[in-house]
């Protein structure tokens, strides 16, 4: 009987350990967890990814409670027979403490670390390995797309942290040649009145009916070029009469000359640029007439005439 009652005990005790072992196992599983900063929801993920893009950690201890067996004494009261006065027999009942066990529930506490989005950035699903969502407080406008916490990729045409404001070409990039009307998320051109718009939709010719017909930018150089000389001659008429100025006056003078003077080499620059490329467009419409004359006399050889 006592045999029995030890093998009972030791199976119900190899069965504990067997359980206990598994349940803090999967407790060490769970150490390792993913929190939906959005939700709140903590779950397993695919663990070999750890840690991820964009993936922030924090640690905090926790307590959980673990099934256990408790060994104690218990007190029986037994009866027994043994022999008294000679040959007799006699029985009695004696106090006795046996081992036993019982259930019980043992709280422990282990260090858990937690895996959750970083600021400014979410799973694209729950599954998802790292968190490469950005997050943008306000949504991007304009077709903009969110490309990083709270900064947008803005498309052309468009600036600014949510891609909230419209870019003046007009200003910014003086894309035509005469008049330039800013749009949103664009530009329009227009030219003046005796000039036609070309193909570009930023250029423009005056409007004469010639194979090299004079563009809108051929004027602005010869324009620029008239300003430039009045400019000159006018800086030297007044370095004539400076020495007639009072002296009090001269430096003050003196100094705006300078300034005038550095504005007329800035411009001498810019208008030797504009010549050169003034010349390059020159030939190209010189090589354009040639090329079209010749291509009207080909047609006009050819039986089968095409519109040119």
């Amino acid at each position: 009987m006592l045999l029995s009652y030890v093998v009972i005990v030791v199976a119900v005790l190899v069965h504990y350990n067997a359980f206990g072992r598994r349940h803090y196992n999967s407790g060490e599983v769970d150490d390792k967890i993913v929190v939906d900063s959005a939700t709140g929801i903590a779950y397993n993920p695919y663990s070999k990814h750890h840690p991820g893009r964009h993936i922030c950690t924090t640690e905090k201890n926790v307590t959980f409670p673990v099934n256990a067996k408790q060994s104690y004494s218990r007190p029986v009261y037994k009866r027994y027979t043994e022999r008294c006065n000679g040959n007799q027999m006699c029985n009695g009942v004696r106090l006795v403490f046996e081992t036993t066990y019982r259930d019980v529930v043992n709280m422990k506490t282990r260090t858990q670390v937690l895996y959750t989005c970083c600021p400014g950035w979410y799973q694209v699903t729950n599954r998802s390995h790292g968190c490469n969502k950005p997050s943008c407080v306000s949504k991007c406008q304009n077709g903009g797309t969110c490309v990083k916490p709270n900064t947008c990729s803005c498309p052309s045409g468009f600036k600014g942290q949510y891609c909230e404001e419209d870019v003046d070409e007009c200003t910014d990039n003086k894309p035509c040649d005469q008049i330039c009307h800013n749009t949103m998320g664009g530009f329009k051109c227009e030219c003046r009145e005796s000039f036609i718009l070309l193909g570009d939709g930023q250029s423009c010719r005056k409007e004469d009916g010639e194979e090299l017909a004079l563009e809108a930018k051929d004027l602005q150089y010869e324009m620029l070029d008239k300003r430039l000389h009045k400019l000159e001659k006018t800086i030297l008429d007044n370095l004539a009469t400076i020495s007639s100025i009072q002296n009090v006056e001269v430096k003050k003078i003196t100094g705006h000359f300078h300034s005038i003077l550095e504005d007329v080499n800035v411009l001498k620059v810019r208008l030797r640029k504009l010549e050169a490329y003034s010349d390059d467009i020159s030939m190209l419409k010189s090589k354009l007439g040639r090329l079209e004359k010749f291509m009207v006399k080909i047609q006009g050889a050819s039986p089968n005439k095409v519109a040119f």
